[in-house]
């Protein structure tokens, strides 16, 4: 059965932040009810995730959970990148982090990355037909962020020959011949088209 990139991508999304949440969340005194952040299932089920706008709402915790991980590993950041501390939190104890609530949207990054999932999603929804059967989705977050937060837009030592934009005036294309040294391929210093006469 295949499941649309959509879903995907907001499974990601609802991973990242669920694992995130297991991992901050402090220890549940014993007796208490865990609510299946880390910890027995004393308190039975896990709550249903809040606040989904982009992910599929029928997903569980744990599903987002899972692409929540995927988001933080594709980006190298944790869960407080993207998602806000639990102003009602009780202090955390030595060298913990506060405990988050994933359902607050005060973090601008929130939304971003709600925008970054649909993009993400909408591409995999255009290419399922240049599928090769393999794989469901063709991108994912890792494949332009690589596992830093700012994903590269140039290649480290710029592009060399030309430029690179999908405009409608399209990149700007160095002249070929005209002798002058330089850069390969004829071209000047700095990547600038050679000098050429009239």
């Amino acid at each position: 059965m295949r499941v649309s990139a959509r879903v995907l991508i907001f499974s990601s999304c609802v991973l990242v932040g669920a694992v995130a949440l297991s991992a901050q969340a402090p220890q549940a005194p014993a007796g208490a009810p865990s609510g299946g952040a880390g910890g027995g299932r004393q308190g039975g089920a896990p709550a249903a995730p809040k606040n989904i706008k982009v992910l599929p709402k029928t997903w569980t915790s744990q599903q987002i959970g899972q692409v929540m991980n995927t988001f933080a590993e594709s980006l190298g950041e944790r869960c407080s990148f993207c998602h806000a501390e639990d102003p009602n939190a009780p202090e955390p104890a030595a060298g913990q982090e506060r405990r988050r609530d994933y359902s607050l949207d005060t973090v601008k990054q929130k939304d971003i990355a709600r925008d970054m999932i649909k993009m993400v999603m909408s591409i995999n929804d255009s290419t399922k037909g240049l599928s090769d059967g393999k794989v469901a989705e063709k991108v994912t977050c890792f494949t332009c962020h690589q596992g830093k937060k700012q994903p590269a837009t140039t290649p480290p030592n710029g592009w060399g020959r030309g430029s690179f934009t999908l405009s409608e005036a399209g990149p700007v294309v160095p002249q070929r011949g005209g002798g002058g040294g330089g850069a390969p391929g004829g071209g000047a210093p700095g990547g600038a088209p050679p000098a050429r006469g009239n």
